[in-house]
């Protein structure tokens, strides 16, 4: 599987490389694209993703006057965007061993206003895992499959240049299905199907400021309350905290870190994540990015702590 990602990256760069030295040296662009590859790994999974992406901006973007990873920011940019990925998900636990092919599908559309200083974004986010679960206890396959759909709208409002605040709103619709559990042509479960809906408000906060020549610190911040609904049980509540930065000591070269609270009901979910991401533009057009993360869980006997690797190379023209 690696060695799939190494050929979708090797691709990518190779047509940067062909592009005329002129298109090169252009600090400005409209299309961007890129593959991507993540590794999630705890104790008793691994889940691989890896595929391409590519966002197109409304108007030319220029890179002039700030980091080179901020440009679309920094520019008021609308675009619109689509991920695909796909992999699996591998897992060793007492219950038994399951494995599954997945995908991923990220669209979404971001528009500003030219006239007021506001701007809109909808997306939808879509993860499918299909596969086997080994029981242990009755030595048999059982089929199963997790899906998750997400919708979510966002509005912003720019306080000044590089400076702004957005609400937003978000549906997320979860569903497992299982199959039956058959031994020797007797049935020991039937097949079943769980549901929960979840539902997030929040807002969010993001500051580009140039200091002195060439360099720049962008901050994030964001909170989210998040509701869960099972179809057994007792409603869940989290509360979601997110602050990141990004220091730029020069605009092609950028090193940051984040940190995300999730307190509540819903156990599973609970803990802090940190994580650490550079980038690096080889070429005003080409550039690595890349990124490590943990979290660490509240409840051991709910969660697991987790360790999550992305790279990803990027083309602009």
């Amino acid at each position: 599987m690696f060695k799939k990602v190494v050929f979708c990256l090797f691709v990518i760069l190779s047509f940067s490389a062909m592009i005329d030295f002129q298109v090169l040296k252009a600090e400005s662009y409209q299309l961007e694209a890129g593959g991507y590859y993540s590794l999630e790994k705890s104790d008793n999974s691994n889940f691989t993703l890896y595929g391409v992406g590519a966002s197109w901006f409304f108007k030319e973007v220029s890179m002039e006057g700030g980091p080179y990873a901020e440009a679309d920011f920094m520019q008021k940019a609308g675009s619109i965007s689509l991920t695909g990925l796909m992999g699996s998900f591998e897992s060793d636990e007492s219950e038994g061993e399951m494995e599954c092919d997945s995908y991923m599908i990220d669209a979404g559309v971001k528009y500003v206003f030219p006239v007021v200083p506001v701007f809109a974004a909808i997306g939808y986010k879509l993860l499918n895992m299909d596969g086997d679960f080994a029981l242990s206890d009755y030595n048999t396959d059982m089929d199963i499959e997790i899906k998750s759909a997400a919708y979510y709208g966002e509005l912003g409002y720019y306080i000044i240049d590089n400076l702004t605040f957005s609400a937003e709103y978000q549906i997320e619709k979860e569903e497992t299905k299982k199959g039956k559990i058959e031994v020797g042509g007797i049935e020991y479960a039937p097949a079943d199907k769980e549901k929960k809906d979840n539902t997030g408000i929040g807002c969010n906060f993001k500051h580009v400021a140039m200091i002195g020549t060439g360099m720049a610190l962008n901050i994030e911040a964001g909170y989210t309350y998040v509701k869960s609904d099972p179809e057994d049980g007792d409603d869940l509540t989290n509360n979601i905290y997110e602050l990141s930065a990004d220091f730029y000591f020069k605009p092609q070269y950028g090193i940051g870190a984040s940190v995300i609270m999730n307190t509540g009901d819903d156990k599973e979910a609970a803990g802090n994540t940190y994580a650490l991401f550079c980038s690096i533009f080889l070429t005003p057009n080409v550039a690595l990015a890349g990124s490590f993360g943990m979290f660490k869980a509240d409840d051991k006997d709910e969660a697991e702590d987790r360790k999550e690797f992305n790279l990803m190379v990027i083309g602009r023209i």
